[in-house]
């Protein structure tokens, strides 16, 4: 029975712990803000032999997305010159593309910088693939 009683005392302390921790990560989740980036370049990437095959038409040559992060990190993306967020969108070619005149749609795929969450992409980007023309001599 006193072996009962002496550990309750730390069973309400662990139990105080444990939702102290729970707070703060609830409170660190609500402080995070978000920002819409308009124009961020769609990158090309692939298999070299694939893209040295083929060129690209990406239907949009940019997207609008809409990321989230702590303060301090959305300020530093606010007031870093254009095309210098660090955030980059990438349509990738996979060796299976083939030439096609109707277009393909694809996700694209956003690296941000470590903290940086994106909450909102364009769900799908258009592109097709036309050989390239060999190069003539003069």
């Amino acid at each position: 029975m006193l072996d009962r009683l002496k550990s309750l005392p730390l069973t309400i302390i662990l139990t105080i712990l444990i939702w102290m921790y729970a707070e703060s990560q609830v409170n660190s989740a609500r402080s995070d803000i978000s920002l819409t980036m308009s124009d961020i370049p769609v990158w090309v990437s692939g298999p070299p032999s694939v893209l040295s095959q083929y060129d690209v038409m990406v239907e949009s040559k940019s997207i609008v997305i809409s990321v989230t992060g702590s303060p301090n990190l959305i300020e530093a993306l606010r007031n870093r010159n254009p095309g210098q967020s660090g955030i980059f969108a990438y349509l990738d070619i996979t060796p299976e593309d083939r030439a096609s005149p109707n277009l393909k749609y694809r996700s694209i795929r956003v690296v941000t910088p470590v903290g940086i969450t994106v909450l909102q992409k364009p769900e799908l980007v258009g592109f097709r693939l036309a050989l390239k023309t060999p190069a003539t001599a003069p």
